[in-house]
């Protein structure tokens, strides 16, 4: 089992993913305050706190593995990369 003790995401190039970082119980004020100030972006919390963000480089993911998918038009951009690299989907 592992504990974090900092809130950990992920970063690329081009952007930080921080819907599948790792939180901590303490960031949960901030996001409370965030959310009441009408601010309900993510990125920002992680430059305002201590956490570590690791370049996909250093963990071997392709950054692929971390985009969005919100509309079926992402999907199926997904799924082709997904095909094409001769992953599973």
């Amino acid at each position: 089992m592992y504990i974090f003790l900092e809130p950990v995401a992920v970063q690329s190039k081009e952007r930080l993913y921080t819907l599948g970082a790792i939180y901590t119980r303490e960031m949960l004020t901030l996001m409370k305050k965030n959310i009441q100030q009408g601010n309900y972006r993510l990125r920002p919390m992680f430059q305002e706190t201590y956490a570590k963000i690791v370049n996909v480089d250093q963990i071997g993911l392709d950054e692929n593995y971390f985009m969005n998918i919100n509309f079926e038009e992402d999907y199926e951009k997904v799924s082709k990369l997904m095909i094409d690299s001769n992953t599973c989907v």
